[in-house]
């Protein structure tokens, strides 16, 4: 056995075994390093101080060196008083921070004019050479304001690396300190994102290469894995291709799940000690292990054609196919992060990948959240899905002592089909995450929090009484996002019917509002070859379309108008022949039902179908899904429909953001559009002159 047997019974896994299928998973990874021990990222404790981090060209270092745009960090380690300094990495701080505080963060731009761009963009300042590569930071699935000084994705960083002058163009004046050849007045290379023509006060004010924000997060919200990322349109797929990215935990999942609260009587407990092997986020009842994935590929370097093609690889934790240790009977929590720019993981853990790829013998993940937001119950699979921006956070379980698997993207086998269908016309392609060990040694054994035995089916640890499967399985979220319906109530409300006054237990407002951007809307993702060739682009329309045509993102234009307290459903579109990742700011939204073009059986991407799914005229399927729990990111597979609801309940967000595809490739060609959120109570009593009567 390649996993303890506690993994009986997966009725609700989405990839099956072909037992004839005997063709090896090919590594689509052709650098060689392997083998290092696994290691949890850095942590910057935003609850401890200050961080700081500076965009900068720097070295990626696997089998050789390669160019990259990296993060350099100063940041605050668990009780510590003393800032810690890290050179610019490819595996940049994981920030922790506890619900109702703050991300004190100053982000510094550093990096070169220069911007190596593949393929042709819509023309922008951004992504021209004479100017400065502008940078921003965008916090990744945070419910915050979206206003200047928090997670506003509109603000532009200027560069503070300076294209080199011919000497004398460019007075300085006052001659002083402000360059290193200050005392002739003139400069050959002035810092400080000064160009041609600009007009120079003597470096009086000083660029705006530095953007300080001050993040503050509600009490209220979720707790989980999410991350950062940089969001200047037309350079933010360049910018994470080539390494801008790194992950935040926020505390407190143990609210969530008990069984992990590692206060006496509150968790389980294992009956022998545990020691894990490398600096936890947080203090659990159980091990974790926190796990981002980037997809390399040495973007920076021109010199690559189709006879010398570019690495391909997925880097976790900032090195390749690391070994993850982990003790017989053992349960772990893996918080996974797909922060690259474009591809998809696939995640399976498997053996014999080499000649017969099979799934670790009755092994697999239990799902507890998607997104940083906790499902209903927990999910038993064995294989999940993550498109680029997403998230999973699950339990594994040591299996024999002794035994190896590995954890793989499977995208290019049989095994895992049954996922691969919504993704396979964009990448077939397969990777070697991780080796996992099992080490030599006794099983570790668990009682639930009243004392009782858990037991793993097949160990040593003492039989009798609830099993350790139908205990994990059998767990409920204690706490979900306070400020939002629970996700089977959401799924139960309908459209407003005339002069409904609760408005929070329908899906749009109602025929009393005369907003037609409030009502059900209905999103078309497309390509197109016009204005250039190769641009994507988002449409919404207030009824279903028989021809849509497409826009271009525009970052001065509201696309989409909503109010404060409405709830709407949305109709997500695909109508290309390859997937995308609908992602949306600021806010989660419920999966309620997908149409796809194939019969997906009982499951699709992990969601179990309600009832059965119905046959079109047109020969697709439309599926109704079973409430899971809140998403921000969603897969949506070639010519398909995915229809969600969005609570816009959160006081927080009101403001200007975007909704769009998560393939950075994407958005950077225009899939992409600006949402505004507004309070219509508090707009009426502020927009008049003089007091209210």
């Amino acid at each position: 056995m390649a996993l303890v047997g506690v993994f009986i019974s997966f009725g609700m896994f989405t990839g099956k075994a072909a037992a004839n299928d005997t063709s090896p998973l090919v590594n689509s990874c052709k650098l060689t390093i392997s083998g290092q021990p696994f290691a949890n990222p850095p942590f910057a404790y935003a609850d401890e101080g200050p961080i700081t981090l500076d965009a900068t060209e720097g070295t990626i270092n696997l089998d050789e060196s390669y160019k990259g745009y990296l993060y350099g960090a100063t940041y605050y380690e668990q009780d510590s008083s003393e800032p810690k300094t890290l050179e610019p990495t490819y595996n940049p701080p994981t920030i922790v921070v506890s619900p109702g505080k703050s991300i004190d963060l100053t982000l510094t731009n550093d990096l070169p004019v220069k911007v190596e761009l593949d393929g042709q963009l819509p023309q922008t300042e951004q992504n021209l050479e004479s100017v400065s590569q502008d940078t921003n930071l965008h916090y990744h699935g945070f419910n915050v304001s979206p206003l200047l000084g928090s997670d506003d994705v509109v603000m532009h960083v200027h560069s503070n690396v300076t294209p080199k002058l011919e000497s004398g163009k460019i007075p300085v004046s006052p001659p002083g300190p402000t360059t290193p050849d200050s005392k002739s007045g003139t400069s050959d290379n002035l810092p400080g994102g000064i160009y041609p023509g600009d007009s120079y006060p003597g470096n009086k004010y000083g660029a705006t290469t530095e953007y300080q924000m001050q993040v503050n997060l509600p009490e209220e919200h979720q707790s989980g894995l999410f991350w950062y990322h940089p969001h200047v349109h037309t350079v933010s797929n360049n910018q994470v291709r080539a390494g801008m990215s790194g992950g935040i935990i926020v505390k407190e999942i143990e609210q969530s799940y008990t069984f992990l609260d590692p206060a006496p009587g509150k968790g389980i407990k294992p009956t022998s000690t545990i020691t894990p092997t490398t600096i936890q986020p947080t203090k659990l009842a159980i091990t974790q292990q926190v796990m981002m994935f980037k997809d390399f590929n040495d973007v920076l370097n021109p010199n690559y054609n189709s006879q010398s093609p570019r690495p391909d690889c997925f880097t976790f934790n900032g090195t390749l196919n690391p070994k993850i240790t982990i003790q017989p009977g053992e349960v772990q929590f893996w918080r996974i992060a797909n922060i690259g720019a474009d591809n998809y993981l696939n995640l399976a853990l498997e053996t014999n990948v080499e000649t017969n790829p099979k799934f670790a013998e009755n092994g697999g993940f239990y799902i507890l959240a998607r997104d940083s937001d906790v499902v209903n119950k927990p999910i038993k699979t064995q294989s999940v899905l993550l498109p680029p921006a997403s998230r999973v956070e699950l339990l594994v379980v040591g299996g024999e002592p002794g035994e190896e698997y590995t954890l793989v993207s499977a995208l290019s086998s049989n095994l895992t089909k049954d996922q691969q269908q919504w993704v396979n016309q964009f990448n077939k392609k397969s990777y070697y995450l991780a080796t996992v060990s099992v080490e030599q040694g006794n099983y570790v054994c668990y009682q639930s929090p009243d004392g009782s035995e858990l037991t793993p089916d097949g160990s040593a640890c003492k039989s009798g009484g609830e099993t350790l499967n139908d205990y994990i399985t059998s767990q409920t979220p204690a706490k979900i996002d306070k400020l939002l319906p629970k996700p089977s109530d959401l799924a139960s409300y309908q459209e407003c019917p005339q002069g409904e006054k609760d408005r929070t237990k329908c899906i749009t407002p109602g025929k009393e509002y005369s907003d037609p951007l409030t009502q059900k809307r209905y999103f078309y993702f497309s390509n197109s070859t016009k204005p250039v060739k190769n641009v994507f682009t988002i449409k919404g329309y207030s009824s279903p379309h028989e021809s849509p045509t497409g826009e271009l993102y525009n970052e001065n234009r509201i696309d989409k108008v909503s109010h404060l307290g409405d709830i709407e459903e949305w109709q997500v579109i695909n109508t290309t022949g390859a997937p995308h990742a609908f992602h949306m700011h600021q806010l989660d939204f419920l999966v309620t039902q997908v149409t796809l073009k194939d019969d997906p059986g009982s499951t699709y991407d992990n969601y179990t179908i309600n009832g059965q799914c119905q046959r079109n005229n047109d020969s697709t399927y439309t599926c109704p899904l079973k409430p899971q729990g809140y998403r921000d990111t969603m897969n949506l597979p070639p010519n398909s429909t995915t229809t969600i609801r969005i609570p816009f309940l959160n006081p927080f967000i009101t403001g200007v953001f975007v909704y769009h595809c998560h393939i950075l490739d994407h958005e950077d060609k225009g899939m992409m559009q600006n949402l505004k959120v507004i309070d219509p109570k508090e707009y009426k009593s502020t927009s008049g002159l003089g007091s209210n009567s």
